[in-house]
């Protein structure tokens, strides 16, 4: 699997790009979980980022633990050149803080599971038939479409120029 960010930078920036992108995905989803728990279960912010942050957590020493190649390579799409450096060392500080971390996510997750009690919430009861999606999130998904679309042109028309 191919990078598009091998088309606009060297194979040491690539793999740098690729692992912010990567990094920038994994708390994007970590967000987006979040929020979804706390609009379905009703629940605070503060009791919830430690049970998804366990479940990240035993998904990623689990994953580190699995495969023999190391996930974030796979999942960045790094090559094994120059960069496999840079991506082992990732590798390494993700293991070592997620094995750090894991007794304090734990921890949080055993006190919020002892002193909540979730409490489910129909969301579809609390939004009105008559209520439509704002323009602006319509102007923000065109926007975000037509961006997408313009660096995958500009990809294509790269690498069609390369050697």
């Amino acid at each position: 699997m191919e990078s598009p960010s091998r088309h606009f930078s060297p194979p040491e920036g690539a793999t740098n790009a690729n692992l912010w992108l990567l990094g920038l995905v994994s708390l994007w989803r970590v967000i987006l979980i979040m929020r979804v728990i706390v609009v379905l279960f009703n629940a605070w912010t503060v009791n919830v980022l430690p049970v998804v942050l366990l479940f990240a957590d035993s998904v990623v020493l689990f994953l580190f633990a699995a495969f023999p190649q190391p996930v974030i390579s796979f999942m960045s799409g790094a090559r094994q050149t120059q960069g496999q450096l840079t991506v082992e060392m990732v590798s390494r500080y993700a293991g070592w803080w997620g094995i750090l971390t894991y007794p304090f996510w734990a921890l949080g997750f055993v006190l919020v599971f002892v002193s909540t009690e979730p409490e489910w919430v129909n969301v579809t009861a609390t939004v009105k038939p008559s209520q439509r999606i704002q323009p602006t999130v319509w102007v923000l998904a065109t926007a975000s479409l037509i961006g997408w679309f313009i660096l995958l042109v500009a990809s294509n028309v790269f690498h069609n120029m390369g050697p």
